[in-house]
């Protein structure tokens, strides 16, 4: 998309994100789930469409405007691996006390649990929130953001290999 794009100029004054490669919505997640896909694939497209709207959003004028986009996307509603985990556990041991039950059967976890501080998951939480605001390191943040979501992507195919040794 060009400047010259009747689309991309809505999008400058609005802040939204583009078409091309869409969030994964959670009934999207649970309906796929339901229909036989992979777990791990489905997690991996979700992380890599957040990739792919992030290097779009890096090469917009004021990139911080977009970032409100991300937030309700990242989290465990649109996890196939949490929804997994989540159906895992609750057939496995009764209803789950606390949200933090599913990690003890996600695979994911075993790699990288995301309730940890200092997880991969919580280190994109936190840099979604700087990279809302104009700051002078918004680059940094940005960069630091993008290496995080790979390191994420890395940590479920990790989690992936794991899970069929």
């Amino acid at each position: 998309m060009g400047y010259g794009d009747l689309d991309d100029l809505e999008n400058v004054f609005t802040y939204k994100m583009p078409k091309d490669y869409p969030f994964l919505l959670a009934q999207d997640v649970d309906t796929r789930l339901n229909l036989g896909e992979n777990v791990f694939d489905l997690s991996v497209e979700k992380w890599t469409h957040i990739r792919r709207n992030l290097e779009w959003v890096r090469s917009r004028p004021l990139p911080d405007k977009y970032m409100h986009n991300f937030g309700m996307h990242i989290g465990y509603r649109t996890c196939a691996l949490c929804s997994k985990s989540i159906r895992e556990y609750e057939n496995t041991f009764g209803k789950m006390k606390v949200k933090e039950d599913k990690c003890l059967v996600c695979p994911l976890a075993k790699v990288n649990c995301c309730i940890d501080k200092g997880s991969v998951y919580h280190l994109i939480e936190k840099l979604i929130k700087f990279t809302q605001n104009d700051d002078p390191e918004l680059d940094k943040w940005l960069e630091e953001l993008d290496e995080n979501v790979k390191r994420m992507i890395s940590n479920i195919e990790k989690s992936r290999t794991l899970n069929y040794v």
